[in-house]
């Protein structure tokens, strides 16, 4: 999903950290090294998926938190941040998340 919705890369968190270009290079590598069962946490910086009026102005994300392209799909982390923040995004993600939860549910 994270190819699907911008993702450039991703890093696994083993095999110093293994970069994959795309879904494909993911399931070889699983595949390749017997992984069977994985849990995995995505960890991505400020801007990376962001917020726009619509999903012709590079954004990924409404302003409600919800997906352009994947139904019932929201993001209420650091990542939907139009820009990233001088200091610590905290306060920030947490004002966001709640205004976003609030709105929807």
């Amino acid at each position: 999903m994270m190819f699907e919705v911008g993702a450039k890369k991703i890093y696994l968190p083993f095999s110093n950290n293994y970069e994959a270009n795309n879904i494909d290079e993911v399931k070889r590598f699983l595949d390749c090294n017997k992984i069977k069962n994985l849990d995995m946490v995505l960890v991505h910086g400020m801007s990376s998926a962001r917020m726009s009026l619509n999903d012709t102005e590079n954004g990924f994300f409404n302003i409600d938190g919800r997906s352009f392209r994947f139904k019932n799909l929201f993001c209420v982390d650091a990542s939907i941040l139009p820009t990233s923040t001088i200091e610590s995004p905290q306060g920030s993600i947490m004002a966001l998340s709640h205004s976003i939860i609030e709105r929807n549910f």
